[in-house]
């Protein structure tokens, strides 16, 4: 629902805002931030069940190189034997770690997945929301964040999604450069805040847990809405023996993130 604030004082000039017919005396608006869709899908985790080890089916040679593993004749090529948990795989003696994906390492002796997240997402506030088509040259004295969040609408991963931290950057930046520890270096980005643990087949909303410092970065951009920023979605999923696997033939996550405003203009 659109709202609209009057004034008891002359109207100067008037601005057509969508459907809601703004002055300049106006002091605040409301305004929900446009929808921007996250997907994390199986094409994104660089996981197989199927190794890069060949068989023929006559020798049980994939057994020989480690018990979790059987044969796939019509493939062939050494598969898991079962595939509902990350399996534990002696790696010491032989390090095949690899052969499931490069996410996949030899940690001490046996093997774990780790798999980088990064998705972004670019916002034009000037083109994508209505209210501000018109006034998009304008300086907002103050933007005051009301909410943020993210709707969870599909969720068939069949694994827990970790933490994933949201920052904001400048739209030109198309991805972000991180440390050895996973920390963000790129100048001019900021953390907004974290979206918490997504259990498997959770859908609903998750509220973006925002420090003050990330929410004085995030409406600092806002301020001028003719400027574009860009969104990024951090997370790190981890595998260890017996965690339950995803689901790599079709699972996915899909999530919405939006928010609520409210922008001062100048007069």
């Amino acid at each position: 629902m659109k709202r609209l604030f009057f004034l008891s004082m002359p109207i100067l000039a008037m601005f057509v805002l969508g459907n809601c017919i703004l002055s300049k005396n106006v002091d605040d608006f409301d305004f929900q931030l446009p929808n921007k869709t996250f997907e994390v899908d199986v094409s994104l985790l660089g996981l197989s069940t199927t190794t890069d080890i060949q068989c023929s089916g006559a020798v049980d040679t994939c057994s020989q190189v480690n018990a979790a593993l059987v044969c796939d004749k019509q493939a062939g090529y050494c598969t898991l034997a079962q595939n509902s948990t990350f399996p534990n795989i002696d790696c010491s003696a032989q390090d095949i770690c690899q052969s499931f994906g490069e996410v996949v390492h030899c940690d001490g002796s046996v093997c774990r997945a780790a798999v980088p997240l990064q998705l972004s997402a670019s916002v034009n506030l000037a083109e994508e929301v209505p209210e501000l088509k018109d006034v998009a040259n304008l300086t907002f004295t103050e933007v005051r964040l009301k909410d943020l969040y993210m709707d969870i609408e599909v969720n068939s991963l069949g694994i827990d999604l970790p933490p994933m931290d949201l920052y904001v950057g400048p739209d030109a930046l198309a991805t972000l450069t991180l440390d050895g520890d996973g920390n963000v270096t790129d100048m001019d980005v900021s953390k907004v805040g974290t979206i918490p643990v997504t259990p498997a087949g959770f859908t609903g909303r998750q509220e973006v847990d925002m420090s003050d410092a990330g929410r004085h970065s995030l409406t600092k951009r806002m301020k001028t809405p003719a400027v574009p920023f860009r969104f990024f979605l951090v997370a790190q999923i981890a595998l260890d023996p017996g965690d339950p696997l995803p689901d790599l033939t079709a699972g996915q996550v899909q999530g919405v993130v939006s928010g609520h405003a409210t922008a001062s203009l100048a007069r």
